[in-house]
């Protein structure tokens, strides 16, 4: 589990509307959705606790850096920006 703060209230919701932001995938057979490697070693993805199915795969969250960075969805990030940008929000 990551550390508090924004991050760690929207982990902790999986229905919370910034959820879809981050990068989350469902793992399978106790393992993480994927063998990637975050750059300062281990695994680059975390665990989010509490989070199974009804066949016991957990939900992780992707970091590949520290688990205290989790990982946006570019795309994401780029419309909110564009948005941002287009309302003059990001100007003032």
């Amino acid at each position: 589990m990551s550390t508090s703060g924004f991050f760690g209230s929207i982990e902790k919701n999986p229905e919370s509307k910034y959820r879809n932001y981050y990068i989350f995938k469902r793992g399978e057979n106790g393992l993480p959705p994927t063998n990637w490697r975050s750059h300062f070693g281990g695994s680059a993805w975390e665990k989010v606790e509490g989070e199974a199915d009804e066949n016991g795969n957990e939900m992780y969250y992707l970091h590949l850096f520290t688990k205290k960075q989790p990982d946006f969805k570019l795309g994401k990030i780029l419309k909110l920006g564009k948005e941002l940008l287009q309302n003059g929000k990001l100007l003032a």
